[in-house]
């Protein structure tokens, strides 16, 4: 089945619109590169009022009590993982691992470091393996999760 995209014209398979529920065909009347490009735009011209609104919404009571319950379910959905990153946080607190300042990429990567550190268990959440980190910037930390969900 085909259909007509409202922004570009095109006739396309109907796998290139997002669903939608609210409309009969139960697709959007864009397709995902228009969608996406008018997203965007939108995006860039009001980008100070939606992180207003969302730094509203996380503040507020519905806001807090939505994301306790996003945390939640992370731990109820990663238990052992999310024992590994207190484990590591309470060895840092108490000084048992000390935290450097700078990513262990700085010299290996021509992509800048920004932002703060975290810590990478590049040997997996296994008991043994909760100290063995890597400390990162987001960036880099960000980059090896999308290589490594790449190679799976």
């Amino acid at each position: 089945m085909n259909k007509r995209c409202g922004k570009c014209k095109q006739t396309k398979p109907i796998e290139a619109f997002c669903t939608d529920n609210s409309r009969i065909d139960k697709h959007l009347c864009y397709c995902r590169k228009c969608d996406s490009n008018l997203y965007t735009a939108y995006y860039k011209q009001n980008t100070d009022n939606i992180l207003l609104r969302q730094r509203t919404y996380w503040k507020s009571k519905e806001g807090k009590k939505s994301l306790s319950e996003m945390s939640r379910r992370k731990i109820l959905k990663h238990p052992v993982a999310h024992k590994a990153r207190y484990t590591l946080r309470y060895a840092v607190r108490t000084g048992k691992i000390i935290k450097p300042d700078i990513c262990d990429y700085i010299n290996k990567s021509d992509f800048p470091c920004a932002g703060r550190i975290e810590g990478h268990h590049y040997l997996g959440y296994e008991g043994e393996h909760w100290k063995d980190v890597m400390w990162l910037c987001i960036k880099h930390h960000s980059k090896l999760h999308t290589q490594l969900r790449v190679k799976i």
